[in-house]
């Protein structure tokens, strides 16, 4: 009988998760309406998540798992980047779908699984099913979860944290050993789809969570140590597909040697925001100046902790109801706590631990709050369930119970859904992400590859909020900003840049970082005057990235520059302006010579503009190939995808294909079909030996980290079924013996 109710309350959880999940999202399916940031005009969601799930299903349809970009920052291994989440099952599930159909099923899928796994595990520390349902709206819709609407990867870890919570709860009272290995499966699906700060995070709430109650239960600490190992090596088996590719972009990155102290602390969680778990906006600032914009921009706009009065309330209430002081109320209250003061960073002397390995290498520590809200909401179930107790037993005290139960949830679940659109808006999303007309403009032009260069989208902005402060609130004109081609939008519309990753401030390849911050950090220079200036270095990178075009609000006079055309708005903000760049390079073409110079070198010639790209190229090693005397050469694309190039060339004597995509580990190159070296060409480019003649140069994606990967992740899924089946089975045998 008790299975039974059990399975009926399952049923009826389900049935509740999923329409509260529909409610939240109504506007998002329904119109369809996105989400942006009015403190900035957009957010990571738009113009990150967004054109990679584009990308993403593109690449899908087209039968190729989505290895490299070549249109971000002149070639990015987009998969290894960890956002685009291309071996998620259920992105791979729902690429057959639009992108934005793509990401609502998204949302629905990881929104319902964290609601049902946050409900099973409140079942099975003992809260009552009305106690379970009004913790699971806890912990789904309210802070930190709704701010994460910017990021799926997020999302799922964090979903997928709880169920590891409540598959450990069964491991711990059942003793089966097949929930371990239901542990680790989703370990491993939360490393292919979700974020590896968060999966970091809650690993380390986690393990310290199985310890004490291992020890509760009299468990042996070497069975314990046994079952972490056989946890670990499972679930990043079955991640290694995206883990060993991740790995390899860390080596070959920004993050390589972990962030600097100051970059981690910038992004802390201020002592002072504390009263935003009470007044979710009480930091927000209405004028319109450079300080609002800083205050209320990135990172503050994802700094939402608000876990719903009522939630916070309980919770505090909890810690002196609870019968007993139950272990879940002390364990919870106590992870709470070491999350806000771990949010906090460099403002304790706990803050050091974030400079060390492996925290260093994720540079927003504040996204730890996941911990805290999930904590308050489990406080808050624990303190509603006991307070009801009160009321004694009785089919009347019954019913009163429920109907406590009901106006608390609903209460909850208003409160959160009111701010949480407060602090995410809507707007029509066709509307959004209808094509500009500058788009139609560029790639009827474009031609053999080039590229396309930009200012910032945050310039005009901070002009626009300061200057005509009257047009902020209007979100037509951060529509119209889109016409700059934010970063990464670009791939919804398949027009290749040389900028994108150096502006998202994630994870960068190491000297082509050095490069796109020279052009979108210093070579466009604005004064307080409202001009801007764009220096020699700035437009000579460019030309040799292969840019035509360039996308500015900015009236400019540079002799490279023509001005193609001028792009007004009825709002009356500043038009955008599509700049041609004068006499660039091709995106290929032959040098006939190559001479050694080390890094730093090559970026001082680079910064001088004191040589001709196509006379010799720069490498950082030794080599005696090259042309004796006179030297023509030609070079054409026969083809160019994201993960195979060839090109045609034909020379009149030895000499180097140079060719302006970013150098990585991963690429391969071949000359007549017989593999050649690729050199590391002009601080981080690629450029390999061609004879004299006529050859077929052709460059392939092969990372042999993503091939290992790969077979090791299916191997251990395979293992990891099998050995669940076995030990299934061994337990049905058992009971027909019964």
């Amino acid at each position: 009988m008790e299975k039974y109710a059990a399975k009926i309350g399952f049923i009826l959880a389900s049935l509740i998760g999923l329409s509260l999940v529909i409610l939240f999202f109504w506007n998002n399916i329904l119109t369809p309406v996105v989400n942006i940031t009015p403190s900035v005009g957009t957010n990571d969601f738009m113009d990150l998540n967004y054109p990679f799930r584009y990308f993403l299903n593109k690449s899908l349809k087209g039968g190729e798992i989505p290895l490299w970009s070549s249109e971000i920052s002149s070639g990015y291994p987009i998969l290894a980047e960890g956002q685009i989440g291309a071996l998620y099952p259920f992105n791979l599930l729902y690429s057959r779908f639009d992108t934005l159909t793509s990401a609502n099923l998204t949302f629905l899928t990881t929104y319902f699984l964290l609601f049902i796994f946050s409900y099973l595990y409140l079942r099975r520390i003992r809260l009552s099913f009305f106690a379970g349902i009004f913790g699971a709206i806890g912990i789904t819709f309210s802070g930190f979860a709704v701010n994460e609407l910017l990021h799926f990867g997020i999302l799922i870890s964090f979903a997928f944290f709880v169920g590891q919570l409540y598959f450990l709860e069964l491991l711990l009272q059942t003793r089966k050993f097949y929930w371990l290995l239901g542990m680790s499966l989703l370990l491993g699906i939360s490393i292919l789809g979700g974020h590896p700060q968060i999966i970091f995070y809650s690993l380390l709430f986690l393990l310290p969570y199985w310890l004490i109650f291992w020890t509760i239960h009299k468990r042996p600490f070497l069975s314990f140590v046994l079952y972490v190992v056989i946890f670990a090596v499972l679930g990043l088996g079955i991640g290694a597909g995206q883990l060993l590719p991740q790995a390899e972009f860390t080596i070959n990155s920004t993050r390589a040697a972990g962030l600097s102290a100051e970059a981690i602390n910038r992004f802390s969680f201020p002592i002072s925001d504390i009263k935003t778990y009470l007044l979710p906006f009480s930091n927000f600032d209405p004028s319109h100046t450079l300080q609002a914009f800083s205050t209320n921009g990135w990172p503050a706009d994802e700094r939402y902790v608000y876990p719903g009065l009522l939630v916070l309330g309980l919770a505090l209430l909890g810690l002196l109801i609870v019968r007993k002081r139950n272990i879940y109320t002390y364990l919870f209250a106590i992870f709470a706590l070491i999350g806000i003061i771990f949010s906090f960073g460099g403002q304790f002397i706990t803050g050091y631990i974030l400079t060390l390995p492996p925290f260093s290498f994720f540079r927003i520590p504040f996204r730890v709050l996941f911990i805290v809200n999930m904590s308050l909401a489990v406080l808050a179930a624990l303190s509603l369930d006991r307070l009801t107790e009160f009321l004694g037993q009785g089919r009347q005290k019954y019913y009163l119970k429920v109907i406590i139960f009901i106006v608390a949830g609903a209460v909850l679940f208003a409160d959160v859904k009111y701010n949480a659109k407060k602090l995410y808006p809507e707007v029509n999303a066709k509307d959004w992400y209808k094509e500009p007309e500058v788009v139609s403009l560029i790639k009827k032009n474009l031609t053999n590859q080039e590229r396309v260069t930009d200012e910032q989208y945050f310039y005009p902005s901070i002009k626009i909020l300061i200057e005509k402060p009257d047009l902020w609130d209007n979100y037509n004109i951060h529509k119209n900003l889109r016409y700059l081609l934010p970063v990464f939008n670009n791939l919804l519309y398949s027009i290749p840049k040389n900028v994108g990753a150096a502006n998202s401030g994630g994870l960068k390849v190491t000297r082509y970082n050095d490069l796109e911050t020279e052009i979108f950090f210093e070579g466009l220079k604005f004064d307080r005057q409202g001009g801007a200036t764009i220096s020699d270095s700035f437009v000579f990178l460019n030309k040799l990235m292969g840019v035509r075009y360039f996308l500015s609000t900015e009236k400019l006079q540079h002799y490279s520059l023509i001005k193609v055309k001028e792009f007004n708005f009825e709002t009356g903000q500043d038009p955008v302006i599509l700049y041609e760049i004068f006499d660039y390079y091709p995106r290929i073409f032959m040098v006939p010579t190559a001479q050694k110079a080390t890094a730093e070198d090559i970026m001082n010639h680079l910064l001088k503009v004191d040589f001709d790209p196509m006379k010799v190229v720069y490498i950082d090693e030794d080599t005696d190939w090259g042309a004796k005397g006179g030297y023509s050469a030609t070079a054409q694309f026969a083809k160019y995808t994201d993960q195979e190039v060839v090109v045609e060339s034909q020379a009149s004597g030895d000499g180097f294909l140079f060719l302006s995509d970013t150098y990585y580990p991963g690429w391969k190159a071949y000359v007549d079909g017989k593999e050649v070296k690729i050199f590391r060409a002009d601080y981080a480019f690629r450029a390999v030996p061609v004879p004299v003649g006529e050859h077929t140069i052709t460059f392939k994606y092969e990372p042999e980290s993503f091939k290992w990967g790969s077979r090791i992740s299916l191997g251990t899924v395979v293992a990891t079924l099998i050995g669940a089946f076995v030990f299934l089975g061994v337990e049905m045998a058992k009971k027909e013996r019964r």
